[in-house]
């Protein structure tokens, strides 16, 4: 649970870095349409051109339940062996995130106003259509 904690906090902070309107959907196990999924989170970017929320990341904390079909296990210092839990965390969909930065960030002109975080790599502050 710490690791599956931490990834959404990750998740999280980029959002935040990026500056994207976001909420996450905390899916109940019979919603999340994966057999192993002891719980998940869904971090979803709202997008104005649609007037609706997009998931952008999704968070699985799968219990044992990978571990157990790989035989995955490991040994504590005292004891018997036991399967180890697994994680599964998309962070970032490259695709659905750049949906979601045009989106929120596309100004009248056509133009893309670069995020704040991005403009050091991106070395622009607007990305402007070619004509």
């Amino acid at each position: 649970m710490d690791i599956y904690q931490e990834f959404n906090e990750i998740n999280e902070w980029l959002l935040q870095t990026l500056e994207l309107p976001y909420h996450i959907v905390d899916k109940c196990t019979g919603d999340a349409g994966y057999l192993a999924t002891y719980r998940q989170r869904d971090p979803e970017v709202w997008l104005s051109g649609a007037q609706e929320f997009m998931e952008v990341m999704t968070n699985t904390n799968t219990s044992d339940y990978q571990a157990r079909r790989l035989n995955i296990r490991y040994k504590p210092a005292k004891g018997r062996p036991q399967f180890c839990h697994t994680v599964n965390d998309t962070c970032c969909a490259m695709g659905r995130m750049l949906i979601s930065i045009m989106d929120n960030y596309q100004q009248k002109d056509g133009s893309i106003k670069v995020p704040k975080a991005l403009q050091p790599v991106v070395k622009k502050d607007y990305i402007s259509p070619k004509a």
